[in-house]
């Protein structure tokens, strides 16, 4: 696999490309422009770190992390705990073999033989022995727990994640308070992004050769 680079400049844009003798340039465009064809948005840039942090909160990842533990884990039970065992007591060779002296497989075994078990010489019938799986709630409400964790540490609604109420629905101002939190902060990210998308319109006026003069303030 290449490792690939881009080098934005104030008159050209330059395509990179990692060899045995460092970066080589794999493409150049000229484009003279005099700005460098890029806008950066800053999340809640400060004085002392201006390119700002990620959204992407360290207790996001922990909770996607458990999460995603808790799904392996569920898939595992699923597999090996959560499915019915049959054993059977009492049953000799014969019994799982066809009538061609093959063996018959785990499948044909569990739907055509269980129920036809004969007794033996001695009268006595086999004994099935059923061992029911184990129950998957605990692992269900495992996850549903990192779903609330999700929902309070990003203000992102309960029935946004798939947990809903099994009661009465919600009210219609319950809902509209439910996304309040997300609403307010998507309302903030797009006052910091407003400079950002009022340079990337003047800098696409610049490109199509339109004057910018009337567009120095756009909000």
């Amino acid at each position: 696999t290449k490792q690939l680079a881009t080098l934005y400049t104030r008159t050209a844009t330059v395509q990179l490309v990692l060899g045995d003798k460092g970066w080589m340039v794999q493409e150049r465009n000229d484009h003279r422009m005099g700005f460098v064809p890029v806008i950066m948005f800053a999340n809640r840039p400060t004085p002392s770190n201006r390119y700002g942090t990620s959204e992407i909160a360290p207790s996001w990842r922990n909770t996607q992390d458990r999460a995603a533990r808790g799904l392996v884990r569920n898939e595992v039970a699923a597999e090996f705990f959560a499915s019915l065992k049959v054993w059977l007591l009492g049953v000799d060779k014969q019994t799982f073999q066809k009538a061609d002296g093959t063996m018959a497989t785990a499948l044909e075994t569990f739907l055509g033989r269980i129920s036809m078990l004969e007794a033996d010489k001695n009268g006595v019938l086999p004994q099935v022995v059923f061992q029911q799986g184990q129950d998957p709630t605990g692992m269900i409400k495992f996850i549903d727990h990192e779903r609330q964790v999700m929902a309070a540490n990003s203000a992102v609604p309960l029935d946004y994640l798939g947990l809903v109420s099994d009661g009465n629905p919600s009210s219609a101002d319950a809902i509209t308070k439910g996304d309040f939190r997300l609403a307010k902060r998507s309302e903030r990210l797009g006052n910091q992004f407003g400079n950002g998308w009022e340079d990337w319109g003047r800098m696409t006026l610049t490109m199509w050769g339109k004057p910018t003069e009337g567009a120095v303030r756009l909000e």
